[in-house]
């Protein structure tokens, strides 16, 4: 038998109420609409058809909510039947039925910036986060001119570019005046994370190029400003989005030139930035160098040869250098890969059981990493990058920092093993001695250099203080204390003290470490940076009151592989004794 509509709309709630739960269980569809508009409290039917029960099931509906005041037509009523009514009233309007409308969307507020502030926050980015940082296929950027890079760029990426931006201090006297809408550092970090969910909370995980190196860009933001728990997780999300767009892998010959740049370039950057958070946090390492087979960028590109304007050390002259981005990245990648072992050989659980075991496998580990190291420093001797203080010129900041790193590496390398080391022992060298001679050669680095640290990366701030811990450490142990020591550590803290003003418009920082210190010698001041004729002025000698949480966040206070820097917090908090 075909089964035909009714020719008359339907009221599919008999006796002018809706049907009660068992009702429409009897029904192949169990239809029900709307509710109650004669009484604004909500009423419920007994799912046993007990109108008077306990209110707890269904809404009622008053049948003057429908068109059709008549008996229901039982006669024919069937579930195609009801459908085809319903729809014939509803397209004629006869049955009204109150739908709930979705919110409508919040418009989340991003950050209007004028052009003049545009360009100098791009002018910033490309002279002091991208020679070290070149995590942007800066070529194409510049075709665009500073001018118009606004209009071009993604949102996410841009307002990730100003929150970083926005950290360094340029420096120019007349900021306050010209640039009014400057904005902070949190304000374009907040833009950016808004950007990224604009179309939905979900598009934060969709991979794209834009949004990881907007992601990439934000962690390392939130590193520069001692955030490291996010800075953790916004990598951590990069590296996965990296690893879906298959960044990890090597493009055919037949891709695109400038695509395969773009996308050696990211993937590099988050492997490195990845060691980085790692080894800072005493954290496992995420990206493994064998899991990858990603070309090293190009370094025939046009910001292989960009210019900056760095002062030599004790000299009023400014010279324009080299920054050789490319091919000094690549020797930030070579570095990075030995990071990557010492974490994962010394650091990891296995490791940190057969050190504390003594090993002899623990000893043939520290023999072979300290081999690689110095195989480092020879290759990076060999090349036009290295340091040369004898010649006058002024290196470039990435051999700077590397060369910094290289010695930060030896100290990380050797002082796991102080605890278990025996004089005389069957121990090639003493850890001690190793990492005291590093420290000494980072402060020696720093120190011919000191005049353009403002210019350089918050990557420092690590190795500094993990030199410092160590002189610290050496004092406290007595084993090579005397005058230069003490000197080294109150250079490390205002090298410390530079670098941490420098960000400090973006930290979000609590409690003061600093303490009133006397400090060993004649030291550089804030004012002049790091000239080294005059020692403090607030007349008495000592230190102003300095926050110095963002300290706090490094290596993990409870692990005995980082005893050592307990010792230099506790020193910030009060003069040597």
């Amino acid at each position: 038998m075909m089964l035909l509509p009714s020719k008359n709309p339907i009221n599919l709630y008999p006796n002018g109420k809706l049907t009660t739960y068992s009702q429409r269980r009897s029904s192949p569809l169990g239809l029900s609409f709307g509710y109650d508009a004669t009484n604004q409290s909500s009423q419920y039917n007994n799912p046993d058809g007990n109108e008077n029960g306990d209110q707890k099931y269904r809404p009622q509906q008053d049948a003057t909510r429908l068109g059709n005041q008549g008996t229901p037509s039982n006669a024919g009523f069937t579930a195609l039947g009801a459908l085809a009514d319903f729809a014939t009233a509803r397209r004629s309007n006869s049955i009204q039925v109150p739908l709930r409308q979705p919110p409508p969307p919040v418009v989340r507020p991003l950050l209007s910036v004028s052009q003049p502030t545009s360009r100098l926050l791009f002018k910033t980015y490309f002279s002091t986060i991208h020679p070290m940082w070149p995590i942007l296929y800066k070529p194409m950027y510049d075709l665009t001119g500073y001018d118009y890079l606004q209009d071009k760029i993604a949102p996410p990426l841009l307002y990730a570019i100003y929150s970083i931006s926005a950290c360094v201090q340029p420096g120019y006297p007349d900021l306050d005046e010209n640039y009014q809408d400057f904005p902070s550092p949190q304000q374009s970090f907040e833009a950016a994370l808004a950007a990224l969910q604009q179309t939905g909370p979900l598009n934060l995980l969709k991979p794209s190029i834009d949004a990881c190196q907007a992601l990439t860009i934000l962690a390392l933001q939130q590193h520069g400003v001692a955030e490291d728990a996010s800075a953790a997780l916004l990598c951590s999300l990069a590296s996965s989005m990296a690893i879906e767009l298959k960044l990890h892998r090597a493009t055919t010959a037949s891709s695109d030139a400038t695509d395969t740049q773009v996308r050696s370039r990211l993937w590099w950057n988050i492997y490195v930035l990845d060691k980085m958070l790692a080894c800072e946090m005493g954290r496992p390492v995420h990206l493994r160098w064998e899991e990858q087979d990603n070309i090293f960028p190009s370094s025939s590109e046009s910001d292989e040869y960009q210019l900056l304007s760095l002062r030599s050390s004790g000299q009023n002259r400014v010279s324009s250098v080299k920054t050789h981005t490319i091919s000094g990245f690549h020797t930030t990648i070579q570095i990075t890969v030995i990071m990557e072992r010492i974490s994962r050989q010394i650091y990891s659980i296995k490791g940190r059981e057969a050190i504390n075991e003594r090993s002899p496998s623990a000893e043939e580990t520290r023999a072979r990493f300290s081999q690689d190291l110095k195989e480092y420093k020879d290759m990076m001797d060999a090349l036009p990058l290295k340091l040369d203080p004898s010649n006058g010129n002024i290196p470039a900041p990435v051999t700077i920092t590397n060369m910094v790193w290289m010695w930060c590496l030896t100290i990380l390398l050797h002082r796991p093993f102080i605890g278990n080391y025996q004089p005389g022992g069957k121990d090639a060298k003493d850890p001690l001695q190793e990492c005291f001679v590093a420290a000494s050669n980072i402060c020696n680095i720093l120190e011919g250099y000191a005049d353009n640290l403002p210019m350089l990366s918050c990557d420092l701030i690590f190795p500094i203080f993990t030199t410092a811990s160590t002189l610290s450490y050496s004092i406290k142990q007595s084993a090579f204390e005397d005058g230069e020591t003490r000197r080294r550590i109150d250079l490390c803290i205002r090298w410390l003290q530079v670098l941490g003003r420098s960000w400090k418009n973006a930290s979000t920082r609590g409690e003061v470490l600093a303490q009133d210190y006397k400090p060993a010698s004649r030291i550089p001041t804030p004012e002049n940076h790091l000239s080294h004729n005059r020692g403090p002025q607030n007349g008495t000698g000592q230190w102003s009151m300095e926050d110095w949480s963002f300290l706090n966040k490094f290596s993990d206070p409870t692990d005995e592989f980082y005893a050592m820097d307990a010792d230099f917090r506790n020193l910030l908090q009060g003069p040597i004794a």
